[in-house]
């Protein structure tokens, strides 16, 4: 797996497990968040190891997850600090 995916991978797990405070969370769903979909969007410049493979399709998918969680997040942080 390209090294991105493998660190968003293990982003998207500490946040699922609460390892972190909500503002931490929000503040690490925003900052990663940019990385994954930056990832995605540069797609032609992704390693041949990912392009059109699993290993793509497996990566989308955990941005799908990664955004569910950040999401969740986010309304957390929002519906505190409002």
């Amino acid at each position: 797996a390209h090294p991105s995916q493998k660190r968003c991978c293990k982003v998207a797990h500490n946040l699922g497990a609460g390892q972190e405070t909500l503002d931490g969370a929000a503040r690490t769903s925003f900052l990663h968040g940019q990385t994954v979909i930056a990832l995605i969007n540069r797609d032609p410049l992704l390693p041949i190891e990912i392009l059109g493979s699993d290993a793509f399709d497996e990566m989308h998918a955990q941005m799908v997850t990664f955004d569910k969680l950040g999401r969740e997040i986010w309304a957390k942080f929002l519906s505190k600090n409002t």
